[in-house]
């Protein structure tokens, strides 16, 4: 069943986690974006000034005036929308200028080019960057070195407004989108969250309320089933009762009757603790004695049904750690199976019932086999199910009780065809840690 508090956590924990990853794939994506813009946007200024650089460098190494690479300068500018562009000289002045109007030997400005940037670069830095406010634009620049015969013959000075602010505010439109719908998806997760779950919770509580009623079936017809058994058992000994005509016969005959009586009350009490979940009693117990008392308890039924019970005990007690009155319940309906097996035969038969011993596995066996009709070997393994009989008015429920307390106490319950044709049941109970057996 789905907890409530549990359910009460999970919807604000999948939405702050599905939040977080959707907003982190968000945030993440729109970092890379702004440094893809930035690397683009600042490429186009580098790879105008470095062929600038180029060229000039070449024009100078074959003699071009002054005037012809001023007109280089200015093409540069006007085709790479630059804001400016010259080349600077060692004693800080203009060399020559790309605006076709300032005159070479113009002192340097600082509103197109810093003397301190340009000085680095005429120690011997190779490139120098520079961001720049003029008017409350924002520009970038580039200081380059010139070489000419191996020295550094000027610096030219790159200029171009920085449209990297531009780029990167055409993202914030993405970014706060991209935030909503994470928003919206996380809602959308943790609400088809709460759906499944409540659906969930719904279903299960339907399926135990389903559950509680196959419970209460299956119980009911255990009880009518378990009290069946002794209220036969009286019957067949009451009619024994009124044509026995020896007192010690109908002594032992009335005896069977109260016994009968005390086992039904028994069975009503097992049922009583089988809703309570109580506990097994295991008690040092001679399983020889117990098959023994089983066995009496099964001939008034028996011989009603005209079947006769032979019983193998072992030389030795055997005695294990098991609760008394759940394992004699399991042996009588084990027996009372052979016996309306054979009957439902209508023919007389035999039920061959023995205890077992295995001191090296410290198993004690339970063995009935009777020469019955058998069960057909596609029911065997269904055999052990509740409500599954090859009698019609058969309960199904004789096997899997005896079934279960096998397994309760740790043993199990093994279903096969007997020599004789019939079945062969036999229930495997551990002797416990004070059994006892010879080998």
């Amino acid at each position: 069943m789905v907890n409530s508090t549990a359910f009460s956590r999970i919807i604000p924990l999948a939405f702050t986690v599905a939040l977080l990853v959707l907003g982190g794939m968000v945030l993440l994506i729109h970092d890379r974006s702004e440094h893809a813009v930035q690397e683009i946007l600042g490429r186009e200024l580098t790879t105008q000034s470095v062929a600038a650089t180029g060229a000039l460098e070449q024009a100078r190494a074959q003699g071009a005036t002054v005037d012809a690479m001023a007109i280089m300068l200015r093409r540069l500018r006007d085709t790479g929308h630059l804001g400016s562009v010259q080349v600077v000289g060692k004693a800080g002045l203009i060399l020559i200028a790309g605006d076709g109007e300032t005159p070479s030997g113009t002192p340097v400005a600082a509103t197109s080019a810093t003397p301190e940037l340009v000085a680095r670069v005429l120690a011997g830095e190779t490139r120098v960057d520079e961001e720049v406010v003029l008017l409350d634009e924002p520009f970038r620049r580039i200081y380059l070195p010139i070489h000419v015969d191996g020295q550094i013959w000027g610096v030219l000075v790159s200029e171009a407004h920085d449209s990297a602010a531009d780029g990167l505010a055409a993202l914030h439109w993405p970014l706060w989108s991209g935030l909503v719908a994470a928003i919206i998806a996380a809602t959308a997760l943790a609400g088809a969250l709460f759906v499944a779950v409540r659906t969930t919770a719904i279903a299960q509580t339907a399926l135990a309320r389903q559950q509680q009623f196959i419970v209460a079936g299956t119980l009911a017809a255990s009880i009518a089933h378990e009290v069946r058994n002794p209220l036969q058992m009286i019957l067949a000994a009451i009619q024994m009762l009124e044509r026995q005509s020896d007192p010690i016969e109908r002594a032992e005959l009335a005896a069977t009757i109260a016994e009968e009586v005390r086992r039904a009350d028994d069975q009503l009490d097992a049922f009583l603790d089988l809703a309570r979940d109580t506990p097994l009693r295991h008690d040092r117990t001679d399983l020889g004695a117990l098959m023994t008392r089983t066995v009496n308890l099964l001939h008034g039924r028996a011989a009603q049904a005209q079947v006769q019970i032979l019983v193998d005990q072992p030389a030795s007690p055997v005695i294990a750690m098991v609760d008394a009155r759940r394992i004699g319940q399991a042996l009588i309906n084990l027996g009372l199976n052979a016996v309306q097996a054979l009957e439902s035969a209508h023919r007389p038969g035999t039920i061959y019932v023995a205890l077992t011993c295995d001191p090296l596995r410290r198993e004690a066996c339970f063995v009935v086999t009777d020469d019955g009709p058998g069960i057909p070997a596609p029911l065997r393994e269904a055999a052990l199910d509740p409500f599954v009989s090859t009698r019609p008015d058969g309960t199904g429920l004789g096997l899997p009780q005896a079934k279960r307390a096998a397994e309760r106490h740790g043993g199990r319950l093994e279903l096969a065809a007997s020599p004789q044709g019939g079945t062969r049941v036999t229930l495997i109970l551990p002797l416990g840690s004070d059994g006892a057996c010879a080998s």
